[in-house]
């Protein structure tokens, strides 16, 4: 899992799993981390295809799979393999159909349906994309980004939780224990609210 130069992107991953006061939790943070992260990344490139994008999507999922170690510390390890194929999955078709969104210049409406999971094949962006195209994406998706990261709590979280991490409404409202109809609900307002702030910037171009 190293880069060239001998760099290796996931210790910010390890540093953050050592901070963990909760023993039981930090060591099987770790055993998880080198057990699994290997055939994590092999998945991400898979379904990524490139190695650079499979190191991002393994950072990203950790950062769930920290964020939400209790499921982990609960499970058995069938269980654990489970989530960990589920949260990898999300993040990659996530990444994947965030950059196709990007590249129509659209935001994507709240979903009506509370619990329709991830998108079939479809959604996967085309490869051979004009790579003056992919820049402007990347312009894009730092608006959205700023704009998402000033809603306040907890309607920040839940776009973050739905729309990057790939988590169907029933399972934010677990994660946050507030009811679906109320993710719905901040959904749509938050996404109004977005379009509001960045439609003059997408009309521009």
């Amino acid at each position: 899992m190293k880069q060239k130069g001998g760099a290796f992107p996931m210790l910010p991953i390890l540093l953050m799993i050592d901070e963990i006061t909760q023993e039981d939790e930090r060591e099987l943070l770790r055993r998880l981390f080198f057990t699994y992260a290997p055939k994590m990344k092999l998945l991400a490139q898979s379904i990524l295809k490139n190695e650079a994008d499979a190191e991002d999507a393994l950072h990203d999922t950790f950062l769930l799979v920290i964020r939400y170690r209790k499921k982990f510390v609960q499970a058995d390890e069938i269980e654990i393999k489970r989530l960990l194929v589920i949260y990898s999955r999300s993040v990659c078709f996530n990444r994947l159909r965030r950059e196709k969104r990007m590249r129509a210049h659209i935001i994507p409406e709240a979903p009506m349906d509370a619990d329709d999971g991830l998108h079939p094949a479809a959604d996967i962006p085309d490869t051979d994309a004009d790579p003056t195209r992919l820049l402007l994406t990347k312009e894009q998706a730092d608006v959205l980004r700023r704009a998402i990261d000033r809603l306040p709590s907890p309607a920040r979280e839940i776009v973050w939780l739905r729309y990057y991490a790939g988590h169907t409404n029933v399972e934010i409202g677990a994660l946050l224990g507030i009811k679906p109809s109320t993710v719905g609900s901040t959904l749509r307002r938050s996404l109004a609210k977005i379009q509001n702030e960045t439609e003059a910037y997408f009309v521009e171009r």
